[in-house]
């Protein structure tokens, strides 16, 4: 069984160029479930897809590993297993049938709020060039969540009023 998982890591290293820290972790993520299923005098070979469930619920479960590490075992246990049906005639893929972990998205910390108040307090209003940088940081304000071009933001009456709120040197 051995020969099987360091037949498939070459592979996979010669395919998709992987790094050698996720070809650890994938040799170490097959390793782990060989050893489990050798309690039930299975291998990864004669494995169901009931046994990689159990072994899911029992080792991956989400107080005892993160959803990226259980992510990260999922795809090293389906990529040996499709590398089998492909090159080896292995009948069927007991990965099929599992589902993928839940894996949350990370949000850009870029700007505190601290840092948003700030910039909303740092140009002085009562100076013409104050005037037009609270105007760019209103309209990069505006652009930042939105990911969108932004040509004019009206501020408010008094920039109106002096021309600064103007787009492309052009009064409003």
């Amino acid at each position: 069984m051995n020969d099987s998982i360091s037949e498939y890591l070459d592979a996979i290293w010669l395919q998709r160029d992987l790094s050698e820290n996720t070809l650890l972790a994938y040799r170490r993520d097959l390793h782990l479930v060989q050893r489990w299923l050798g309690d039930s005098n299975k291998t990864l070979l004669t494995a169901s897809t009931a046994d990689l469930q159990r072994f899911m619920a029992e080792r991956l479960a989400p107080s005892e590993v993160s959803a990226r590490s259980a992510a990260r075992w999922l795809s090293a246990v389906r990529g040996f297993y499709r590398h089998q049906c492909l090159h080896h005639g292995l009948a069927q893929d007991p990965t099929a049938d599992l589902a993928q972990p839940k894996i949350g998205r990370y949000l850009p910390s870029v700007i505190s709020p601290a840092q948003v108040d700030a910039l909303l307090n740092a140009p002085d209003v009562e100076h013409p060039l104050g005037l037009a940088r609270s105007r760019d940081v209103r309209t990069f304000i505006c652009q930042w969540p939105t990911y969108h071009r932004i040509d004019f933001v009206a501020i408010d009456q008094r920039e109106l009023a002096s021309g600064v709120g103007a787009c492309g040197g052009q009064r409003q």
